[in-house]
């Protein structure tokens, strides 16, 4: 059996991605949208999985958020991930985005003991 990319869960992947990105720099959504020349809605659809970004959009969103275009897509792009555990990684990501790296490597060392 070929394992075949799903359309709406990659978009959903990549929304996280940039969400993911984007609040481990500490920028809103309003203030992404203002930087790469879009609406915040824009941005909202994006993050939701809503929406494809153009290229042009997602080079704007990598240089601002100073990260590489591979890094979106830098996530299992499969059926593999159910819904519950992406909701669990989003909300560990979330956690994660407002803390100091000091801290986030200790909460790293932590889960690698406990694995």
């Amino acid at each position: 059996m070929e394992n075949k990319i799903d359309y709406k869960e990659t978009l959903r992947l990549l929304g996280l991605r940039v969400q993911l990105f984007r609040k481990q720099k500490h920028i809103t959504q309003e203030e992404l949208a203002f930087r790469i020349n879009k609406s915040k809605d824009t941005v909202s659809n994006i993050e939701r999985g809503l929406a494809f970004a153009r290229i042009e959009t997602l080079i704007d969103i990598c240089n601002e958020l100073s990260v590489e275009l591979r890094d979106l897509f830098d996530c299992p792009i499969s059926n593999d991930i159910t819904t519950k555990k992406a909701r669990m990684i989003k909300e560990v990501s979330q956690i994660f985005a407002s803390e100091t790296e000091e801290k986030i490597e200790k909460y790293l060392e932590m889960i690698k003991l406990m694995g």
